[in-house]
């Protein structure tokens, strides 16, 4: 039951609307704040249209795709349902709706 109370934690914040990402980004900061029970958010950032790299070295195909990405919110978190648990997850919302 903890893990699924942990993964529904993770499916919230993947669901938080585009439209309450503000074009600052604030609200995508604010969420490093959120409270959970199990758990902690470890990043909230906004990454801006085309601003992302990979760790490590992507190759030529994977950076092209990267270059290609819209603003976003970069969310991690640590899910920890059971004393034994680390469970790292990590959701990218967009920041605006696509048309």
């Amino acid at each position: 039951m903890r893990i699924v109370r942990a993964a529904v934690w993770a499916l919230a914040l993947a669901v938080v609307p585009a439209s309450r990402m503000s074009a600052a980004g604030a609200a995508c900061e604010s969420l490093k704040t959120l409270a959970l029970e199990h758990g902690r958010v470890t990043l909230a950032e906004s990454v801006s249209a085309g601003a992302f790299h990979a760790p490590g070295s992507p190759n030529a195909q994977d950076a092209a795709r990267f270059a290609a990405l819209s603003s976003f919110c970069r969310v991690t978190a640590t899910l920890t349902p059971t004393a034994d648990s680390d469970i790292a997850v990590e959701v990218w919302m967009p920041q605006q709706k696509e048309r």
